[in-house]
């Protein structure tokens, strides 16, 4: 499975019900104070999301249940206060930033969502983990579907199918010779279905032959047996992507802006009016000297294409 260095990644899941929530803990420096720099990208219009600013970050929660998911980041943040001795100074108060998705489409949901106390549990997992990302139907995955455009455009036959949380990584090297750390976990709820490198429907939109459709070939497609269309909101897909690359505030938003829009190349159709997009990057282990500012540049350029590769990978092995 997928790892960064440094990076503690936990799960948890309901009791009795298909959701959960995952819980990705950045390093804390030997000093006690926060050094992991987050850059939030939000897209399309259905966001859910708390302490979603740029800034200083301690740690990220993904979670199910729609908006009353986000109760679990309240549970990271009670792990941190009871294990630090002092949870009130300046640099120790815990940031932690969350994002949800609406998982209630889902067969056979009990209503329930994940809590603080399941927030707390991931945490507490994350704290002995060997660094890996879980995958599939996982965490705050665990429910997660794609491919819904059958039920806003109207179409009886034409079904979703479980998405879930996937992860990628992989190293690029600057030409002075310092190499550097990306990865990427995705949790996929999206509206849209999942395409192949080739550009092929592989998850999502799928008719009772076993055909999976494009949303274009659905638009121009007349209902066998019309319904009214639905309303399909509560469809996000959730991204974490973290960089050991050193550089300012100003590449680091290019770089999440690059690797969110690559995401369109594998979620047809990506960004709409019915999806919650959050893009969470978090530079952290930074060592400034290991990136001189004549080299920002070529970084940013490097971290935003392989990133972007990266980002598309995980979608699909969430998916797979």
């Amino acid at each position: 499975m997928p790892s960064f260095p440094n990076l503690r990644i936990g799960t948890a899941q309901v009791a009795g019900d298909p959701t959960g929530c995952t819980v990705f803990l950045m390093p804390e420096p030997a000093n006690g104070f926060q050094e992991s720099l987050l850059t939030v990208d939000l897209r399309g219009g259905a966001v859910g999301q708390t302490m979603g600013q740029d800034g200083l970050v301690d740690a990220l929660c993904f979670a199910g249940g729609s908006l009353h998911g986000l109760e679990t980041a309240a549970g990271v943040m009670a792990g941190f206060a009871a294990d630090r001795s002092d949870t009130t100074s300046v640099g120790k108060v815990p940031v932690v930033a969350g994002a949800c998705i609406y998982d209630f489409l889902a067969a056979n949901r009990l209503g329930k969502h994940p809590e603080r106390s399941h927030g707390l549990q991931a945490y507490r997992t994350a704290l002995t983990s060997s660094g890996e990302c879980p995958e599939g139907a996982v965490g705050a995955g665990t429910s997660a579907t794609v491919g819904k455009m059958g039920y806003v455009l109207g179409f009886d036959d034409i079904a979703a199918e479980p998405g879930g949380q996937g992860a990628a990584a992989g190293t690029f090297k600057l030409s002075n010779g310092n190499v550097f750390n990306v990865f990427v976990c995705t949790v996929v709820n999206a509206l849209g279905a999942i395409l192949s490198p080739q550009g092929n429907v592989v998850r999502g939109h799928r008719d009772a032959s076993g055909r999976c459709w494009t949303a274009a070939e659905l638009l121009q497609r007349e209902p066998s047996q019309p319904h009214p269309p639905l309303s399909c909101g509560g469809n996000t897909t959730l991204t974490f992507v973290a960089v050991d690359f050193p550089c300012p505030d100003y590449y680091a938003r290019q770089i999440a802006r690059q690797i969110h829009t690559s995401i369109a190349r594998v979620i047809d159709p990506f960004h709409t009016l019915s999806d919650g997009d959050v893009l969470y990057l978090v530079r952290m282990n930074l060592d400034w000297s290991a990136a001189p500012d004549t080299l920002w540049h070529q970084g940013a350029t490097k971290a935003g294409l392989l990133g972007a590769a990266l980002a598309q990978e995980a979608v699909r092995r969430a998916c797979g």
